[in-house]
């Protein structure tokens, strides 16, 4: 009896194993599926892009040299307003921020505003960037900068800066 059971057992994980080795047909992704796949990917870098534009106009603000005690700072991404995820961000910042677009001849000559400008954001192997960045401080001055910047632990933290251009 004992040799019947033994025969059955292994009958059994022999077609287990032989069923779990068949080849299955393997089906290409539909365009559907394709394009939610690239969707959510861009998705994640706009986020990232809007991440590493917050780090790097903190720091900015932060190490801005100004000789004026500015009202407003004046803001854009890649020579463009930033979006209102990005804008929205900065709602508590002392001086206001607003988007670049805002910035005009008027405001450009008075006393009471910086302009911050965040480039393109160029990504290196998925955890680095690179980016530059420049303040201008009307007819005064105006300084611009080179970031690298690398994702640690689910946060975009800046690794060097280099000062490229100042007058």
């Amino acid at each position: 009896m004992s040799r019947v059971r033994a025969f059955v057992s292994f009958l059994m994980v022999l077609m287990l194993v032989l069923s779990g080795c068949s080849k299955r047909k393997q089906t290409k992704p539909t365009r559907r599926q394709l394009h939610a796949k690239f969707a959510l990917g861009e998705k994640r870098r706009a986020k990232a892009k809007d991440d590493i534009a917050e780090v790097v106009f903190r720091r900015m603000f932060a190490s801005n040299y100004s000789i004026r005690k500015a009202k407003y700072y004046y803001l854009s991404v890649d020579g463009n307003d930033p979006n209102e995820r990005l804008m929205s961000r900065f709602h508590s910042n002392k001086p206001k921020v607003l988007q670049a677009s805002k910035f005009t001849r008027a405001v450009r000559n008075s006393e009471e505003s910086l302009r911050f400008t965040v480039g393109e954001i160029s990504f290196y192997k998925g955890k680095y960037a690179v980016v530059s960045g420049s303040c201008y401080e009307g007819p005064l001055s105006a300084a611009f900068y080179s970031f690298v910047l690398k994702r640690h632990k689910g946060r975009w933290i800046i690794k060097s800066r280099r000062l490229t251009m100042w007058s």
